[in-house]
């Protein structure tokens, strides 16, 4: 049980159900316990919930419908199947997108009551077996024959960022601290600190992380991601607790994974990058050591925030991860990228959660001027290490940091990568990769078969479409850009 709720939560909150308005669209007295029914439900319920600016609705076995008295059920959905399917997960299969379910059990005066709690719909309606519901009157129907309480749905939910949603509703003032820790919070904003629990209250509102509800408050999403002092305490954002695993070796045989961060992330980010530095091999000589200390730190937190602040939190079954081999650490963040991973570098940020990443910049764990990626790269650069891989995967996107090992060591695709990064950061800075300083990046600027495996990566590079040639009038000393630049020169161009 979710620590918050007190003794008697579930009795208190079936007592408020049963005296909400006859004609509420966000409660459903349920008879039915056949699965389709209950499928069908859960779409509707969950989509009123959205159209009302609800967190969650609800349904009551367990209630005569008419005057609302307490009958008692038989009703045990966590036994119930379908077929040989256990039926909380046959629904979980068949509603889409993925919505938070769950059945309670209440008892009141020696009675059973089941209590199905549906988190909201997000982004499209939510369907079961792909046909949209919605209430209405006290019945589930199909939503398209009510053609004005879809628009008005779709205009909502379209409306609405999931980092402004509701995690967590009606909740009293002297509560708030329970959940979230607000001194901490003051703290990395450098701003005053109270012990008047009203007034930090307050600031919290003020912010736009907590919204007044009468005598109650609801905690959006960002306040409950960044603050939380333990994130299992909100149901639907438990799979965001960062899970981190360290392997020995360099594969996954052997994995030992250690306690997750549950705390928000703007409160266990510093004990988040310090654990992942403390899981890193330590190199073999102490100069080595305080290289990566001086280098390595900036891009694991750089890399890291990237992997919370970008995630897709729609995806409610997966979370961030950071896996640490012998040779590399891996950063995976759940959603697909907006654009080609090989414009990263180059590209603005665009944030699927803004008042997330507008935040995370207050609180100080993100630069207020969000340097990106190419922090990470120049890191790789000055300690000559392998290029990073930022990709899309199955599961998400994924930024790969290698462990130091010698250029010469680099595979072919690497060099090409490290080849076309270099040319994006100088083309960044206002100057172009050339033969000597794509040298300088490789480490082979005393080395003569260096030089030759550096002209082979450049005209490797360039004949992938990697990078291109500048324009210029002097042929006796080369320039390279990105293939992106609009200062190719016209052949390439062309080509």
């Amino acid at each position: 049980m979710n620590p918050l709720e007190y003794p008697g939560y579930l009795t208190s909150l079936v007592d408020r159900l049963l005296f909400a308005p006859r004609d509420c669209r966000w409660l459903e007295i349920a008879r039915s316990v056949n699965p389709d029914d209950i499928g069908i439900s859960i779409s509707a319920l969950a989509n009123a919930a959205s159209l009302h600016k609800k967190t969650h609705a609800y349904a009551l076995w367990g209630i005569e419908g008419r005057h609302r008295g307490i009958t008692g059920t038989r009703f045990n959905p966590l036994a119930a199947k379908k077929g040989d399917e256990p039926l909380v997960d046959w629904l979980g299969r068949l509603i889409k997108p993925q919505i938070d379910f769950r059945f309670r059990k209440a008892m009141i005066g020696g009675l059973k009551i089941i209590v199905l709690q549906v988190g909201h719909s997000f982004e499209r309606p939510a369907t079961f077996k792909g046909i949209e519901y919605i209430r209405s009157d006290d019945r589930s129907i199909c939503i398209d024959e009510k053609s004005s309480l879809k628009q008005r749905l779709l205009d909502i939910l379209d409306e609405t960022p999931f980092d402004e949603e509701i995690a967590k509703d009606r909740v009293e003032g002297d509560r708030i601290g329970h959940l979230l820790d607000i001194p901490t919070w003051l703290r990395l904003r450098g701003s005053a600190t109270t012990t008047d629990e009203k007034i930090a209250v307050e600031w919290l509102r003020k912010a736009g992380l907590i919204r007044a509800d009468g005598r109650y408050f609801d905690i959006t999403n960002a306040a409950a991601l960044l603050l939380a002092k333990d994130l299992s305490q909100f149901d639907h954002l438990k799979h965001k607790i960062v899970r981190i695993v360290r392997y020995e070796g360099s594969n996954r045989r052997r994995p030992c994974e250690g306690p997750p961060h549950r705390k928000g992330y703007a409160l266990g980010f510093a004990a988040l990058a310090r654990r992942i530095r403390s899981l890193l091999p330590e190199p073999p000589c102490a100069s080595e050591r305080i290289r990566l200390d001086a280098g390595f730190e900036a891009a694991i937190r750089e890399l890291s925030i990237n992997a919370l602040v970008h995630q897709d939190f729609r995806i409610l079954d997966d979370g961030p991860q950071v896996e640490v081999f012998d040779d590399r650490i891996e950063f995976t963040n759940p959603g697909k990228p907006s654009i080609d991973p090989a414009r990263f570098v180059d590209s603005s940020p665009e944030y699927r959660n803004e008042a997330l990443a507008r935040h995370t910049r207050q609180t100080g764990i993100r630069a207020p001027w969000d340097s990106g990626l190419d922090k990470v790269i120049a890191t790789a650069e000055r300690l000559c290490l392998p290029p990073p891989l930022f990709e899309a995967t199955p599961k998400g996107i994924k930024a790969t940091l290698h462990a130091p090992r010698a250029s010469t060591t680099m595979s072919e695709d690497e060099g090409l990568l490290a080849c076309y990064q270099h040319a994006c950061l100088r083309q960044l800075s206002g100057r172009t990769m050339t033969c000597a300083s794509f040298r300088r990046r490789m480490g082979f600027e005393n080395d003569e078969n260096g030089r030759a495996a550096s002209a082979r990566i450049l005209e490797k590079a360039s004949a992938a479409g990697w990078i291109a040639l500048e324009k210029t009038d002097d042929d006796r000393k080369p320039a390279w850009l990105p293939f992106w630049s609009d200062r190719r020169s016209n052949l390439e161009a062309i080509e």
